[in-house]
């Protein structure tokens, strides 16, 4: 399951349109579902609301699932299988509350421009499986550069192995053989899901997903 979370002033129908969330994902050829959840809609807000308390993730994953066998999308005998969260720009709280309290293991996290705070519960996260995967894309524009070079900082004390590069010379090695990987791009801060498109780039590549048959 692949969950995105919308920043500042959007929710799930304009987040949808304006970065191409659903032609980026199904260009993946993932046997995945996909799943827009709304936090504060159309708001400046970061705060996730429910899901920042604990278990309520859980439970969201839970019905999520018993809707989809209700409908006959998948079959009646289905468990949770690996899940991965993604989001831009003030996504970032709701989630790091997930990661800490959420009450299911994640397999993969994605920040689009999104690390402005909450670093302590990120990296809590990393450490807790040494298979975890964090990819974060940052800008000079956003003003989530500072954050990231703290977290590199935090990690590298730690002992903590990560990559670093810049957007122009990735390489679909670097994302598939790093755990944890911290990409600059020169790019704005909302152009960097879809110009071109990295949504898909990184789904894509996570091994944690199979591809549809």
């Amino acid at each position: 399951m692949v969950f995105w979370f919308h920043g500042w002033h959007n929710n799930i129908d304009s987040a949808a349109i304006r970065y191409d969330l659903l032609r980026q994902f199904a260009n993946t050829n993932k046997n995945a579902v996909l799943v827009l959840a709304e936090t504060a809609k159309d708001a400046p807000d970061s705060y996730g609301g429910k899901l920042e308390k604990p278990g309520v993730f859980k439970k969201l994953v839970n019905d999520i699932i018993l809707n989809l066998k209700n409908e006959r999308c998948i079959p009646a005998n289905s468990e949770v299988g690996n899940v991965i969260l993604a989001g831009h720009s003030g996504a970032y709280r709701v989630m790091a509350y997930i990661l800490d309290k959420g009450g299911i293991q994640v397999q993969e996290v994605i920040l689009f421009d999104a690390l402005y705070a909450e670093t302590d519960k990120f990296i809590v996260w990393m450490q807790s499986h040494k298979t975890n995967r964090f990819i974060n894309m940052y800008t000079d524009n956003g003003g989530t550069e500072e954050e990231t070079f703290r977290m590199m900082k935090q990690l590298k004390e730690n002992g903590i192995s990560y990559q670093t590069t810049e957007e122009a010379t990735l390489t679909r090695n670097q994302i598939q053989e790093n755990e944890i990987i911290f990409i600059h791009t020169a790019q704005q801060h909302n152009d960097i899901i879809n110009k071109p498109d990295h949504f898909r780039l990184f789904i894509e590549l996570c091994p944690f997903l199979v591809s549809m048959k």
